[in-house]
């Protein structure tokens, strides 16, 4: 039988060749970084016990405000002041209601003199605002070859009241047909005279052509 043989070697030198392996210069490292943090916890420590003191509470002096009451702004002895009478004089005097109905009738009148579109009604309207003493027994309407013409519009300019009747000046516009068209006409101005017979109004003059 073989007898086995052990070699046995020192566990000192195991750990020499294991310590021999590491970088020294890492064991540098941490012992600066370890030194650094003491330096820095120990001057903490140093200086850190005492507390700033907060500064001394400032005296603030409290002063009373007293108020002085406001006088009321009186005006001015030099501002102007209106007058309710002076208002109501500028307003437009009111057209009684018996001179409207008089321009009313009157601008009516005008309107359908001018028109010549062939309609009965125009005819009877016109005979109807005529006083019988000045109608006349044929009216331009009759004549059916007449040039066909309406009123745009008519308005009163323009009123004078007199002993024996009220003469009213009116403006209106009439619009002709012609072979090309319509054609709207300048503006024309007549004069009319009406009277007032109780309720109702009579024209009492045929328009008539006011110049210029």
């Amino acid at each position: 039988m073989e007898s086995e043989e052990f070699e046995q070697i020192p566990w000192a030198s195991l750990v020499a060749e294991q310590e021999s392996g590491v970088d020294t210069r890492v064991y540098m490292a941490v012992a600066a970084v370890g030194l650094l943090v003491v330096a820095v916890f120990g001057m903490r420590l140093l200086g850190g016990g005492s507390q700033p003191e907060p500064p001394p509470s400032a005296n603030i002096e409290v002063t009373q405000v007293t108020s002085t009451p406001i006088e009321p702004v009186q005006a001015s002895p030099t501002s102007p002041v209106i007058a309710e009478a002076d208002i109501r004089a500028e307003e437009p005097a009111t057209v009684p209601a018996e001179d409207r109905l008089a321009e009313v009738v009157a601008e009516a009148f005008v309107a359908d003199w001018f028109t010549r579109d062939g309609s009965p009604e125009t005819v009877r309207s016109i005979r109807a605002a005529l006083s019988a003493s000045v109608a006349p027994d044929v009216l331009p309407h009759d004549d059916q070859g007449a040039p066909v013409t309406w009123v745009e519009w008519a308005k009163t300019i323009a009123s004078e009241a007199t002993p024996d009747s009220t003469e009213l000046t009116i403006a209106y516009r009439a619009i002709r047909e012609t072979d090309d068209g319509f054609v709207r006409d300048p503006v024309t101005t007549v004069m009319v005279s009406v009277v007032r017979n109780g309720d109702d109004v009579e024209v009492v003059a045929l328009p008539l052509t006011v110049e210029g």
